[in-house]
């Protein structure tokens, strides 16, 4: 038909060609798409490779020694020198001394990861007993009071000038704390106060035997006279107590007998003689 008189032609666009040209690119597309992808693939399989030999060689088996029965810091040490870690458990148990091994995981004699952790299970022994107080008891009956909740006991001897001699004045451990049977508890007991010996001053004048009184821990306030042919006025005959005493060092308080010269002497009696008959 023919157009009507006047009317502008209109042109069509002919897509026939992008039509050509959209499998090609998606082609195009797909082909690296795939390379990429393989190319990813290759590299997780080259990296997952990698941490498989590297972890396999890191999980090298080694013997695990048997520490069963060792002392906790020997057993300590022999994991350690053999590569591995260690935790340490502990575990009651009154058959079993305090400190010793009494099981592992895992057992000794097998293997495990080398640096892998071994964890070894120790004895706390008994339940610990609180220590009795036994201040202020004769020695005798503080040991078997301790002895019989279950300590051994050892005494040790302190000079002490307010507690009397043979009496316990403190324990170590301190009264109250915590101990397991079978450990030692040490007595302090009292060997009363301490003592001095009362030097001989006998021969001495009055200052020279103070002077050596007080270097011995004695005190020589007291002195008294006595007559004396043996020994010049003014010379020490004895003391009180005397030469040789033992006495508590706070009750040295010694009394110096000093010479006042020999007695005096008194005229005899004028004889009479008998009436004559």
């Amino acid at each position: 038909m023919m157009p009507e008189s006047g009317a502008q032609p209109v042109d069509v666009p002919d897509h026939r060609g992008d039509l050509d040209e959209t499998p090609r690119r998606t082609g195009v597309f797909l082909f690296f798409l795939v390379v990429l992808l393989l190319a990813v693939a290759a590299g997780i399989f080259f990296f997952a490779d990698r941490l498989a030999n590297d972890q396999e060689s890191s999980n090298t088996q080694v013997p695990v020694p048997d520490v069963v029965g060792q002392t906790q810091d020997v057993a300590v040490g022999n994991l350690q020198t053999a590569g591995f870690q260690v935790e340490v458990e502990t575990e009651e148990n009154p058959d079993v001394d305090a400190g010793t091994v009494i099981s592992q995981r895992p057992d000794g004699a097998t293997e495990a990861d080398d640096g892998s952790t071994v964890t070894i299970v120790v004895s706390a022994g008994e339940d610990p007993v609180e220590i009795p107080d036994v201040t202020g008891l004769m020695e005798p009956a503080a040991t078997r009071q301790l002895e019989n909740a279950g300590f051994e006991v050892s005494a040790e001897r302190q000079t002490n000038d307010d507690i009397d001699e043979g009496v316990v004045s403190d324990t170590r451990p301190a009264v109250g704390n915590l101990l397991a049977p079978g450990e030692t508890v040490i007595i302090i007991v009292s060997s009363g106060p301490d003592e001095v010996t009362v030097p001989d001053v006998s021969g001495q004048s009055v200052p020279s035997a103070q002077n050596i009184l007080i270097q011995d821990g004695c005190s020589a306030a007291n002195q008294v006279s006595e007559p004396s042919t043996a020994f010049a006025s003014g010379i020490v005959i004895r003391t009180s107590p005397g030469a040789g005493t033992k006495v508590s060092s706070n009750q040295c308080n010694v009394t110096l007998v000093v010479s006042s010269g020999p007695p005096p002497t008194t005229a005899p009696p004028p004889t009479t003689s008998p009436p004559t008959t």
